[in-house]
C-alpha cells in the first residue's frame, strides 16, 4: 500500500485538506520531503499550461495523483442529482472537463457530495434513477478516457442518501453501473459502519481507493480508531492502492503530516 496526502491548489472551504495555498510548488515539495507517494488533488478549472506545469511539477517530485476531485463545483450548489435538468446538464459539462484533466493526470475521480441529495419528501427510488441516469452519461465520457469513476459513502451529516458501503453496492448493482467502484473513507465509516474491518472485506470487488482519517478527523493515530484491525482487513482483500490523509490539520500542517505517515508507516511494516 501506498501513502498520500490531500493538496488543494485554490481556497476551498473544506476543511479536511492538509495542504492548501496557490505555492503548489513547495507545497509538493514539501509531502514529497516527507515521504509520501501521492496525493489526492482538489483542482478548480485549469488551463492546458497550468496543467502543462502541475504535471512536471508532480514528475519533479515524484509523486502520483490517486484522484482528481473537483469539490469546487459541488461547492456552487451543482450536482449530479439536482432536481432542475439544466444544474444536472451544467454538472455533466463541468465534471466532463473535468474528467479529461484526471485522465492527463493518470487519477480516478471521485463521487461524493457532488452526486448531491435526495429532495425532501421525495422517494430514494427517485432520487436513485435521476442519479443511476446522470451517472450513465458520466460514464459514457470516463471509460472513453480510462478513468476509474469512484462512489463515496458519507456519512449522514453531509449526505442524506448512499451512507454506507452495502448501500452503494446495492446501488451500483441495481441500476447496472458496473463501471463505478468505491472509494471509502475511515471517517464517514466510523460515523455509518457497525465494524469498519467487516465493511471493507465487503467492498473487495470494488474497492479502488481509500481516504484515511480518525474518529476525530485528524491524522491516523490522533483518535481512537483501530488501525491495526483496517490494515489487517485491506490485507486481507489484496488491496495494494493509495491510504490517503483527508484529515484536519491539528495542532499544525507540519505536525500531524509528518505524525500521520510516521504512524501508518510503523503499522505497515510490522
Amino acid at each position: 500500500m501506498k501513502i498520500g496526502t490531500c493538496l488543494a491548489t485554490f481556497k476551498t472551504k473544506f476543511s479536511a485538506v492538509s495542504f492548501t495555498g496557490t505555492d503548489i510548488e513547495a507545497n509538493l515539495r514539501k509531502i514529497s520531503s516527507l515521504g509520501y507517494q501521492g496525493v489526492d488533488i482538489f483542482l478548480h478549472r485549469i488551463s492546458p499550461v497550468e496543467l502543462d506545469t502541475l504535471l512536471e511539477l508532480l514528475t519533479k517530485e515524484a509523486l502520483e495523483v490517486a484522484a482528481a476531485a473537483a469539490i469546487w463545483i459541488t461547492e456552487q450548489g451543482i450536482t449530479l442529482s439536482h432536481k432542475e435538468p439544466e444544474k444536472r446538464k451544467e454538472a455533466l459539462m463541468l465534471l466532463n472537463e473535468h474528467i479529461e484533466v484526471a485522465a492527463k493526470l493518470k487519477a480516478k475521480f471521485p463521487l461524493g457530495p457532488i452526486r448531491g441529495n435526495r429532495i425532501e419528501d421525495e422517494s430514494y427510488r427517485s432520487y436513485e434513477q435521476r442519479l443511476a441516469e446522470t451517472l450513465r452519461r458520466l460514464i459514457d465520457k470516463s471509460e472513453t478516457l480510462g478513468v476509474t469513476l469512484m462512489l463515496e459513502p458519507v456519512n449522514r451529516y453531509e449526505c442524506n442518501t448512499l451512507n454506507r458501503v452495502d448501500q452503494c453496492i446495492d446501488f451500483i448493482e441495481t441500476y447496472g453501473l458496473k463501471q463505478v467502484r468505491l472509494l471509502v473513507d475511515t471517517f464517514h465509516m466510523n460515523i455509518e459502519e457497525t465494524k469498519i474491518d467487516k465493511a471493507i472485506l465487503s467492498s473487495e470487488e470494488y474497492l479502488a481507493h481509500m481516504h484515511v482519517a480518525d474518529s476525530n478527523r485528524g491524522v491516523p493515530g490522533f483518535g481512537h480508531l483501530d488501525y491495526n484491525a483496517i490494515l489487517q482487513a485491506l490485507v486481507s482483500i489484496n488491496y495494494s492502492g493509495f491510504l490517503t490523509m483527508e484529515s484536519q490539520s491539528f495542532p499544525s500542517v507540519e505536525v500531524s503530516a509528518k505524525a500521520g505517515i510516521d504512524y501508518l508507516r510503523s503499522l505497515l511494516i510490522r
